[in-house]
């Protein structure tokens, strides 16, 4: 499947609580990661000092990563720990906003016609939302 079609399938209004990392536990978006990046268990617990039956229990919800096993992870999967932790990202619009812009005149014709799909996508996700009072 292409990469434009999964990203559809995600942010199609109605189903957007479905491909929302938000949505999940802290287990959840470690195992998501963690195949995301086809990492094994025994990859990741070596890479934070801990077993990999550690790394299967936080997984499944069994038990939670420390502080400092969070940082390790966030830090394996260049991720921002504090959304790794509770799912939230800190919002930096301009700063964000502006890097995107930048890419944008590297994209092809074709990318960037899949760009403003995406982003009508998007919008009309989050206009739906809002009507409904879903908003986040």
């Amino acid at each position: 499947m292409k990469l434009v079609e999964q990203i559809k399938q995600c942010y199609i209004p109605g189903t957007l609580k479905g491909c929302d990392m938000t949505e999940k536990t802290v287990g959840e978006r470690l195992a998501s990661l963690r195949r995301a990046n086809n990492y094994s268990l025994r990859t990741v617990a070596e890479a934070v000092g801990k077993s990999a039956a550690t790394v299967l229990r936080w997984e499944n919800g069994e038990s939670d990563p420390s502080r400092a096993d969070i940082v390790k992870l966030a830090e394996l999967y260049n991720q921002d720990a504090v959304w790794l932790q509770w799912g939230v990202k800190p919002r930096n619009t301009e700063k964000r906003t502006q890097s995107i812009i930048g890419k944008l005149p590297l994209l092809s014709d074709r990318q960037l016609d899949h760009v403003d799909d995406l982003i009508d996508l998007l919008l009309a996700g989050s206009k739906e939302e809002h009507e409904n009072g879903d908003e986040s």
